[in-house]
This record gives C-alpha cells, structure tokens and sequence, in this order.
C-alpha cells in the first residue's frame, strides 16, 4: 500500500525499498541495507528534495543500487547524517550495468565533500570483500564510500 513504514528492529536487515511507497524507514540496529530494484528511478536522500519523492532513512548503512540500472542518487551532509546510525558513515552498493546503463551519486556541492583515497570501505556485503571503494568525506566528519562503478558528480541541489 502506500506510505508504508518500515522498523527493521534488530540485527542485520535487508529492505526492498520502492520510493514512491514509503514514507519512512529505520534500521534500528545491526547492519542495515536499503536493495533499490528499480531502474531509472531518482531517490533522494537530502533535505530539501521534494516531498513526494524524498527516502526518509535512518539508522541505514548501505545503499544497494547492483538490483536496478540507470537509477540516481541524491544526497546532501545533512540528511547523511539522518539516514545513518551514530557512525556517521553510509556505504553505497553498486555496479556498470553495462550497454550505456549506469547509476549514479551526486552529491551537494556546497557540503565540502572531499576524495579521500579509493580502497575498502568500513560496512560491505561478503560479495563486495575484494571490490575497490571511492572513499568521500566532509568537515562534520560523515563518510560516504560509493562503490568504484557508481558515477559520482557534484551539484547544487
């Protein structure tokens, strides 16, 4: 139905997240991870996004995009901080869909994101234990690492 919202409670989730149906969705505790399945489809995760369309996280710790092609990410420091527990820290699954398909982060410019080094990212699933990580954080100290298929741009959003 619509305007679901979902309490994962504890230990280690996985959620099916569709973005046009729900309002909001908590982790709780454990190892979290949001499984996009959709393709072409923008989700925002940054306060100023339009209501309707905005992912209302929290307590999440990975992103998966490998289910969907051609899918766009938005995110902005603040609302990091709001979709991730205490650590601060969110983890964005990904792959080259290939035949010109792929997805994408793009992140506030104005947040002061900064490169910091491409390697292991802090929270992977056991499939990723080998993959290669872009590794992006800002002054108030949040961490995003964006797996090394998934295009990242900067913009104003």
């Amino acid at each position: 139905g619509d305007d679901d919202t979902i309490d994962a409670g504890l230990g280690d989730d996985t959620i099916l997240f569709d973005v046009w149906d729900t309002t909001g969705v908590d982790g709780v505790d454990g190892i979290d991870t949001v499984r996009v399945y959709y393709h072409n489809e923008s989700i925002y995760i940054h306060t100023s996004s339009p209501a309707a369309q905005n992912a209302n996280l929290s307590n999440m710790e990975i992103i998966d995009l490998r289910w969907g092609e051609d899918n766009d990410l938005f995110l902005d420091a603040a609302a990091v901080a709001a979709a991730t527990d205490s650590d601060n820290t969110l983890t964005v699954l990904g792959h080259a869909t290939g035949a010109g398909h792929q997805n994408n982060v793009e992140l506030e410019t104005t947040d002061g994101w900064s490169h910091v080094n491409s390697g292991g990212p802090s929270v992977v699933s056991p499939d990723y234990a080998l993959a290669v990580f872009n590794h992006y954080t800002n002054a108030s100290g949040y961490h995003l690492y964006i797996h090394e298929d998934v295009t990242v741009g900067f913009t104003a959003l």
